[in-house]
């Protein structure tokens, strides 16, 4: 009988089952944008991360670097936000 074959310390299944648990985004960009949805309502900062296991994109709460950042590439950072604009209150 052989050992079951494991990636970074785990089975193949368990590594399997794991990511089949996660909500899984087909690209970066459907990611980030969901995630930011989830950041700004939760106010939990979010990474996204391109899984081995289904090639597809999970979030997660580890920070994986500010390229991974949910909010970069969506957030311009010279832009006015919407108090500088001078939007309507209702709209912020």
């Amino acid at each position: 009988m052989t050992a079951p074959t494991r990636e970074q310390g785990m089975t193949r299944l368990r590594r399997a089952k794991q990511c089949s648990s996660k909500q899984r985004f087909a690209d970066e960009l459907s990611a980030k944008a969901w995630g930011a949805t989830r950041q700004q309502a939760t106010g939990t900062p979010l990474w996204v991360y391109r899984c081995n296991q289904c090639r597809g994109y999970h979030l997660t709460r580890s920070d994986n670097g500010p390229g991974a950042s949910v909010m970069a590439d969506l957030v311009d950072p010279h832009m006015p936000s919407a108090a500088e604009n001078g939007c309507p209150d209702y709209l912020k």
